[in-house]
């Protein structure tokens, strides 16, 4: 079996593919407390949550610090930074003893150049965190503005007679 057979997007990939990243990926336990990712930092990795809980979280500009979620086991952080080459949109800290996976820029540029096979079936792993992000993302808006239609009428007649 697998480390990344704990992570849904791979559920449908080749054994032999899986063990062909798995190699690549450093694995490694990370102590509570730990900050994995650092808010604003430039992306040169992302981690596979194989066992553990990670807060999300980022300053505001007041200092205050903001939690977004909590991502636990059989996630992927950090993979949109990776993906577009980004800085860190957030921060992530071990909430208790983890144990990860890293896959660093480096590596994922050396199996671009040398296993077309490989990035294809990463690019689209990765892809899908991003998409199931994205879906979770809307989801929220749309309750967020379902909660505060009023609001948004409000706004909307204050914009309808700014632009009359």
């Amino acid at each position: 079996m697998s480390r990344l057979d704990k992570f849904l997007e791979f559920s449908k990939t080749d054994d032999a593919l899986k063990k062909r990243l798995e190699a690549l990926i450093e694995w490694f336990p990370v102590k509570k407390g730990s900050l994995l990712i650092e808010e604003a930092a430039q992306a040169d990795f992302a981690v596979f949550v194989l066992e553990g809980t990670f807060e999300i979280f980022r300053e505001s500009k007041k200092g205050e610090t903001k939690f977004i979620s909590y991502s636990g086991e059989g996630t992927i952080l950090g993979e949109l930074g990776l993906l577009t080459d980004s800085s860190r949109s957030a921060s992530c800290r071990a909430e208790k003893d983890s144990f990860i996976g890293i896959l660093s820029k480096e590596n994922l540029e050396n199996i671009r150049a040398k296993d077309v096979e490989l990035y294809a079936c990463l690019i689209k792993v990765l892809a899908s965190t991003v998409a199931h992000r994205l879906k979770d993302l809307v989801a929220k808006v749309n309750e967020l503005v379902d909660k505060n239609n009023v609001a948004v009428y409000a706004a909307n007649m204050i914009l309808e007679k700014f632009h009359n």
